[in-house]
C-alpha cells in the first residue's frame, strides 16, 4: 500500500517532468541530485518488483515518460539535459529487470535512443548515462543482440574515446571492454580488435603530422585510452579466461608494442606500453600453467599485479634503462 501511494506521487512527477512546451522545452530541473534521488528511488521499486516475481503496473507510464523525454526535439534543447539523463537511466533500469526484450523494442524507446545519439555524444552529462544504458543492454542477452545489430560500436563506444570528459572516458573503457568481453566468443571479436589498432595507427600518424600542441596531446591522449582497452582485457581475463590465443591470431602486439618503444615518447605513454606488454607476456606464460590448476593461476595473478607495480615505479622514477635490462 505505501508503494502504491509513493508511485502515485513519482507518477506526477514523471507526468510533470515530461509535458513538453511547444519550442520542445520541458520542466527545467537546477538541481541535478533531485533526479538522482528520484532515479534510485524508481529503480529501487523495479528491482523489489523483480525479486517478487511481480508484475509492476507502473512500466507503462515509465515508458511514456522515456518516449517523451527522447523526442528529438526535446533531445536537441540543451536546457532540457537533466530530463534526457534521467530518461536514460530509467531506461537502463528498465532494460535490466524486462524479460521480454520485444517490449521495449515496439514501444520505440530504443529507437529514440539510436535517433539521441549525436547530441548524446558531445554531452558528457549525458554520455555517462547512455554509456550506463548500453551497459545495462550488453547484460541482457537480446540486448547484446541489439546493440550489435545497430551498429553502437562505430555509433557511441569508440566515438566515447574522445569525449571532453575524463569520467565518460574511463567509462567508455570499461564499456567497450564489457562489449569485447561479451562478444569474445563470437564472430563480430576479430572485427572489434582490428578496429582498435586501425583507430590507434589512425592516431599516431595524425599526431605525426602535428606540432606539439593541445591538439596533439588530445590525441595521445586518445590513444593511451586505447591502449587501456587492451589492458584492461588482459587484465580482466587473467587467470581466468585467457584471450591471448584469439588476440595473438589477429596481430602479435609484441611486436606493436615493441617497435613503438623504439621512438621518443612521453613518460605516460611509456608506462601503458610497458603495462601491455608486460600482461601480453603473462597471458603467453598463463596458458602453460592452465593445467596445473587454480593455485598456479592465483600466483600468477598476484605476479602480475607486483610487476606492475614496479614497472610503473621504475618507469616514474625515470629508470628506463634499468626497467630494460
Amino acid at each position: 500500500m505505501r508503494e502504491c501511494t509513493a508511485w502515485v506521487r513519482v507518477e506526477g512527477v514523471l507526468e510533470k517532468l515530461g509535458e513538453v512546451e511547444g519550442d520542445g522545452m520541458v520542466l527545467v530541473v537546477r538541481d541535478d541530485t533531485l533526479l538522482h534521488k528520484l532515479h534510485t528511488h524508481l529503480h529501487t521499486l523495479l528491482l523489489r518488483a523483480k525479486v517478487g516475481g511481480q508484475e509492476w503496473g507502473q512500466r507503462e507510464a515509465l515508458l511514456r515518460f522515456v518516449q517523451a523525454a527522447l523526442d528529438p526535439p526535446v533531445v536537441a534543447n540543451a536546457s532540457n539535459s537533466a530530463s534526457v539523463a534521467l530518461a536514460l537511466r530509467v531506461l537502463a533500469s528498465l532494460v535490466a529487470v524486462e524479460n521480454d526484450f520485444a517490449t521495449l523494442e515496439d514501444c520505440k524507446a530504443l529507437a529514440l535512443f539510436l535517433v539521441s545519439l549525436p547530441r548524446v555524444r558531445g554531452e558528457p552529462s549525458l554520455a555517462s548515462p547512455a554509456l550506463s544504458l548500453a551497459t545495462a543492454l550488453m547484460d541482457h542477452p537480446d540486448g547484446l543482440l541489439w546493440l550489435v545489430k545497430n551498429g553502437i560500436w562505430e555509433k557511441m563506444l569508440l566515438p566515447g574515446l574522445r569525449s571532453p570528459s575524463i569520467f565518460v572516458q574511463r567509462e567508455g573503457v570499461n564499456a567497450i571492454v564489457a562489449f569485447m568481453l561479451n562478444l569474445r566468443d563470437t564472430q563480430h571479436f576479430e572485427g572489434l580488435v582490428k578496429d582498435l589498432y586501425l583507430l590507434s595507427d589512425k592516431f599516431c600518424e595524425m599526431r605525426s603530422h602535428m606540432e606539439n600542441g593541445a591538439e596533439a596531446e588530445e590525441i595521445r591522449q586518445t590513444n593511451i585510452r586505447v591502449l587501456n582497452v587492451f589492458k584492461e582485457l588482459y587484465w580482466q581475463t587473467l587467470g581466468k579466461s585467457s584471450v591471448y590465443s584469439k588476440m595473438h591470431s589477429i596481430e602479435d602486439i609484441n611486436v606493436r608494442l615493441l617497435s613503438t618503444l623504439q621512438h621518443k615518447l612521453p613518460q605516460s605513454s611509456v608506462t601503458s606500453f610497458t603495462d601491455l606488454l608486460i600482461l601480453n607476456l603473462l597471458h603467453k606464460f598463463q596458458e602453460k600453467l592452465m593445467i596445473y590448476g587454480i593455485p598456479e593461476q592465483f600466483l600468477l595473478d598476484s605476479l602480475c599485479s607486483d610487476m606492475i607495480t614496479l614497472t610503473r615505479m621504475l618507469l616514474e622514477r625515470g629508470y628506463i634503462e634499468a626497467f630494460v635490462r
